[in-house]
């Protein structure tokens, strides 16, 4: 278990290692999906795949990064400005995948 002063020098550095973990849990979750459903189309009404269910599911690392980097500003995590900076880029690359691919046809309503 790391010790608390590992962890709050690392803490800043959260945001931008869940931007990096999004990209490999995006291909997770669309092998899942296409495992789910094949490359059978998708009638209007079906129960068998709802695309809001998987774009939500997507987006889970970028949306813990993103509420990582406010606590992260208003908890004061950073001790120097390389870390600041570096969960100020965390925070707004996680805000923007999770207002990207937080819907399901990639356009927020």
């Amino acid at each position: 278990m790391p010790s608390a002063s590992t962890a709050r020098r690392l803490a800043p550095y959260a945001p931008i290692a869940a931007a990096v973990l999004e990209i490999p849990w995006l291909l997770v979750v669309a092998i899942a999906m296409y495992v789910s459903v094949g490359d059978a189309p998708r009638p209007d009404h079906s129960t068998g795949l709802d695309t809001e269910l998987w774009s939500k599911i997507g987006v889970i690392p970028a949306a813990i990064g993103a509420v990582a980097a406010l606590a992260g500003g208003v908890l004061r995590w950073p001790q120097s400005r390389a870390q600041w900076i570096w969960l100020v880029i965390g925070g707004i690359v996680c805000a923007a995948m999770t207002l990207q691919w937080g819907s399901a046809n990639g356009i927020v309503e």
